[in-house]
């Protein structure tokens, strides 16, 4: 194989191969962005931020509650009940990774319980619990959102 042939192979394995790692990229920061967003909307109880997040006929699913939510109202209002039941509520992110249009990530919630909480053995109790989340991402937002904890 010539010199001249040589280089165009090793120039169009680099065009190819660093495409796909740009792609990747802008895959991650996007997964990234939805991340942060998410997260900030349940620390700063923001339920509206959501339709910046979620797709409009999402699922979201609390496998710990037994709550599968449909659509970006009904999780708006999932949300606003849970600030209502842990007004301090947060969540700080532990660790993520995504990979293609899935995500993954740890985290930790914690807040304190309302004193006139519907599950009365828990009202005015302080909370931390650590969990995980798992998200497929179609079209820039979140398709599919799971949390699974122990509660």
């Amino acid at each position: 194989m010539n010199l001249l042939k040589r280089f165009f192979c090793v120039l169009c394995f680099f065009l190819v191969n660093g495409l796909a790692i740009a792609q990747n990229a802008v895959g991650d920061s996007t997964a990234h962005y939805l991340l942060i967003k998410h997260i900030e909307a349940w620390s700063i109880h923001d339920a509206e931020a959501i339709d910046d997040v979620f797709n409009k006929n999402a699922v979201y699913e609390d496998v710990a509650y037994g709550a599968v939510i449909h659509g970006r109202e009904e999780i708006k209002a999932f949300l606003r009940d849970t600030f209502n039941e842990i007004p301090d509520f947060t969540v700080k992110i532990v660790s993520w990774f995504s990979c293609g249009d899935r995500l993954s990530c740890e985290w930790v919630m914690s807040g304190t319980a309302a004193e006139d909480s519907s599950d009365i053995s828990s009202a005015g109790k302080k909370l931390s619990v650590r969990g995980t989340s798992v998200a497929k991402i179609k079209d820039g937002k979140f398709e599919l959102w799971r949390d699974y904890y122990d509660k």
